[in-house]
């Protein structure tokens, strides 16, 4: 491209080096860029899970975002019946950092929302 971006949004296709999509990735500032807090989502195919791909592409994405955007957090928020992402995002070195009661409703029930981030140190730390 040669255009630079207007924006620190981001979303991107997660695919094997054989060029098979498997999942996705997207940032984005949260309220002002000013702050440099970035929310992140992360979505990779059922079959595809527990093979690396999330791990890469998180650790790709906040390398960018930390490093050479210069954001110093990232947050997110799980599902809190969803346990395969809180273990997921526990093992990356997340840290829960609160809870939005009864804020999402499916399938008839209300469920809570689990708030978790990492800041640039805690990333640098655990994966270099």
């Amino acid at each position: 491209a040669s255009k630079a971006p207007d924006t620190d949004k981001i979303r991107l296709i997660v695919e094997t080096i054989e060029g098979t999509v498997v999942g996705g990735v997207s940032a984005s500032p949260t309220w002002e860029r000013r702050d440099r807090v970035f929310h992140f989502g992360l979505g990779i195919g059922r079959e595809h899970w527990r093979k690396g791909y999330g791990t890469e592409a998180l650790a790709l994405l906040f390398r960018f975002y930390f490093s050479e955007l210069g954001y110093q957090k990232a947050e997110s928020g799980v599902y809190a019946f969803n346990e395969p992402s809180l273990r997921f995002h526990e093992a990356f070195g997340f840290v829960v950092e609160g809870r939005r009661r009864r804020s999402l409703f499916t399938n008839g029930q209300f469920h809570d929302i689990v708030l978790i981030g990492m800041t640039a140190e805690e990333f640098a730390a655990r994966h270099g």
